[in-house]
């Protein structure tokens, strides 16, 4: 399916490019629930995400949500550089993923909720 809207819209790869880093920046959030991150991690697809950067960048996310004692975004921000580093992707723009913007907490609940619908329809 999405394929299909890609030949029909060129700008498609570059939404769902778009989509895809707008729900990782918010999972990614300061202020975004510790319980609710699991629960993205624990039901969202890595097969979701079309850009390898992107699968590898939730998987990382994930990984370092699920740990016991390292699920917090303080963890995200000590770790997450150093994994996807590891994992070959030095080039990462970590300031724009982890930007300290800090959204109120209903906001950013709402918002990546509705990345989320955005990225897995």
């Amino acid at each position: 399916m999405r394929q299909e809207v890609a030949l029909h819209n060129p700008e498609a790869p570059r939404q769902q490019h778009d989509c895809e880093w707008q729900f990782l920046r918010l999972l990614c959030a300061g202020n975004l629930p510790e319980t609710l991150r699991t629960e993205l991690c624990a039901n969202t697809l890595a097969a979701a995400f079309t850009e390898v950067l992107n699968r590898v960048a939730f998987e990382e996310i994930c990984r370092v949500t699920t740990r016991a004692a390292h699920g917090s975004a303080k963890a995200l921000r000590e770790h997450l550089r150093s994994r996807l580093t590891a994992r070959g992707f030095p080039d990462v723009d970590f300031d724009d993923l982890l930007d300290g913007a800090e959204l109120e907490t209903g906001d950013v609940v709402a918002r990546i909720r509705s990345a989320r619908h955005r990225l897995m329809s």
